[in-house]
């Protein structure tokens, strides 16, 4: 019967069992009479196939079970939905997966179709994205991928600035990035290179416009890459960038590990980010203090900024970029 169903509680010793969307063409997860033969499980095979928009409007966990997306079907994922185990979600060509609010997965995610994760969502990475052939991955929020992200045989990956906000659509790498001879990826937002980090170009990656790359890990460059119209790339203390391929622009800028720090400076704590003005002043985003420190091009303290134009003290400021006139547009956790 029609009504809501607590899906997430559910005993482990239930057989797994196919469920299929039947509802029509816009409906809700939770409602009980949208499926066949009954609402999902973590532990079910669940299809949802056809021209339906289909709203996740309550967590979901799914653990051993598989998501399947099929012939023009859309998922909207409006609440938090935790994908775990070894098991698989596959976008097929044609349909879409939209994440509204939060995506934690640690598990494998195929995409043939389209990944969109719009303004505010998240997806929290452990496991492996694979944009695949007719694959496309538009980021519009944030990314934390402790793991792999993987273009092959053709897939795209946009990650794109909207809105009034510069920088604030922002991609967290601690782990492997790798992109094929027939793929791409496009960068006009942020993209952080944590230390032990790995991106690896086999075919284009363009960083352009509002574009900001700041690599504390390895890149290598075997394909096409791009780094022109105002973007910036810098190269932190412990990041390297090995191009084998064909670069064109200014190559990353390497900046230096040694720091002259004063009495009224003192330490970084967890370092984020890292720009440069026009004059060569080095702005690092000292996260764990809650401001950004400012160097001179030479690593000679000059001054520390903690609050924002409104006078709104910084919280956990973990990215920052700087335009053309030298305004400063930072993005914290406040």
């Amino acid at each position: 019967s029609a009504g809501t169903y607590d899906y997430n509680n559910v005993a482990s010793s239930i057989l797994v069992i196919s469920k299929t969307w039947v509802g029509g063409a816009t409906g809700d997860w939770s409602n009980a009479a949208n499926w066949s033969p009954a609402p999902p499980t973590p532990i079910d095979t669940i299809d949802i196939d056809g021209f339906v928009t289909v709203t996740m409007d309550v967590p979901f966990t799914l653990s051993t079970g598989s998501l399947t997306l099929s012939n023009l079907a859309r998922l909207e994922v409006q609440d938090i939905f935790t994908h775990t185990g070894g098991n698989t979600i596959i976008v097929n060509t044609g349909t879409f997966l939209d994440v509204y609010d939060t995506l934690d997965n640690t598990g494998q995610i195929n995409v043939f179709g389209t990944l969109n994760i719009f303004p505010g969502a998240t997806i929290a990475n452990t496991n492996n994205i694979v944009v695949d052939g007719t694959g496309f991955m538009i980021n519009k929020g944030k990314i934390t991928s402790a793991s792999g992200i993987s273009l092959t045989n053709g897939g795209k990956f946009w990650n794109i600035n909207v809105g009034l906000i510069t920088n604030a659509v922002t991609i967290f790498n601690d782990g492997t990035f790798n992109i094929d001879a027939t793929s791409s990826f496009f960068n006009n937002a942020t993209l952080i290179m944590h230390q032990a980090s790995a991106l690896t170009n086999g075919g284009s990656v363009s960083n352009i416009g509002s574009g900001a790359i700041s690599n504390d890990g390895t890149m290598t460059n075997n394909g096409g890459f791009t780094s022109l119209g105002g973007a910036t790339f810098n190269t932190l203390c412990n990041g390297t960038f090995t191009d084998l391929g064909t670069f064109t622009g200014t190559l990353p800028t390497q900046l230096s590990c040694i720091f002259n720090f004063e009495a009224n400076s003192g330490p970084l704590s967890a370092p984020s980010d890292v720009a440069v003005n026009s004059a060569g002043d080095i702005y690092a985003v000292d996260r764990g203090n809650n401001r950004i420190v400012v160097y001179d091009p030479t690593g000679n303290f000059l001054t520390t900024i903690t609050q924002g134009s409104s006078a709104t003290a910084l919280s956990s400021p973990f990215s920052i970029a700087i335009d053309s006139s030298d305004n400063i547009y930072v993005v914290d956790s406040g």
